[in-house]
C-alpha cells in the first residue's frame, strides 16, 4: 500500500529492507532500550526477521501497523511507531 503521513519535521511510513541497519541501530541503542524496557537483545539477524514480519503485516493487513518514524529533511530513521 505504501501510505505515509507527513508533517514539517518527519515521515511516517511503512518499512522496507533497506532500513534494516538503522532499525538493528535503534534496537541496539541504549538510549532506546531505557524505555522499552522489555525489549529483547536481537541479533542483526533476528532484526531482520522482524523487520521482514511487520512487511508482511502490510501486505495481509493484520495487526497494528507498525511504521517507520523518519526525518524528513535526511531520510534517517530515527524511531518506530504503530497504529491501528
Amino acid at each position: 500500500m505504501n501510505e505515509r503521513v507527513i508533517t514539517n519535521r518527519l515521515i511516517f511510513r511503512e518499512f522496507n529492507l533497506n532500513d534494516i541497519d538503522d532499525y538493528y541501530n535503534l534496537e541496539r541503542n541504549p538510549m532506546v532500550r531505557k524505555y522499552i524496557p522489555n525489549m529483547r537483545n536481537s541479533s542483526f539477524y533476528e532484526c531482520k526477521e522482524s523487520l521482514r514480519k511487520h512487511i508482511d503485516k502490510y501486505k495481509d493487513g493484520t495487526g497494528i501497523d507498525t511504521w517507520a518514524v523518519v526525518l524528513r529533511e535526511n531520510g534517517k530513521l530515527i524511531g518506530i511507531t504503530g497504529f491501528r
